[in-house]
């Protein structure tokens, strides 16, 4: 049974808290508007368009390479996790320019999260 005066309780969380968990959710997915679930382009972007992507691609292909789970010999393959670290980075990145422009336009910090008051609202957010 609903009741109208019920409120989605993540709303009441701290904005870094909200902006690093669920803004980076919701970016992760408007970040894949620009790509399929491969990586590859939507078939929208003209062919410049499409060489620049896929050498700006390059960089994150090679650093997801780079990472192994430890201690069982496998590694990342960076170009089969493309689509995925791409929605990643776009969508962490920004929801964080987006909890900074909220901090800007409140026009100070939030107090910070208790029990965790050693850690930043930037760290809480990460």
């Amino acid at each position: 049974l609903c009741r109208s005066s019920s409120r989605v309780t993540f709303l009441d969380y701290f904005r870094a808290v909200n902006y690093g968990a669920i803004g980076s959710v919701i970016g992760h997915e408007i970040t894949h508007g620009f790509d399929d679930q491969e990586g590859n382009l939507a078939d929208w972007w003209d062919n410049v368009t499409s060489k620049r992507f896929t050498e700006r691609t390059k960089c994150i292909i090679e650093q997801y390479n780079g990472y192994s789970v430890p201690g069982t010999g496998l590694h990342i393959n960076g170009r089969l996790t493309l689509g995925e670290n791409i929605a990643d980075n776009g969508g962490i990145k920004e929801a964080y320019h987006a909890y900074k422009r909220y901090v800007e336009k409140l026009g100070h910090e939030e107090k910070r999260l208790p029990g965790l008051e050693q850690y930043t609202n930037d760290q809480i957010f990460f």
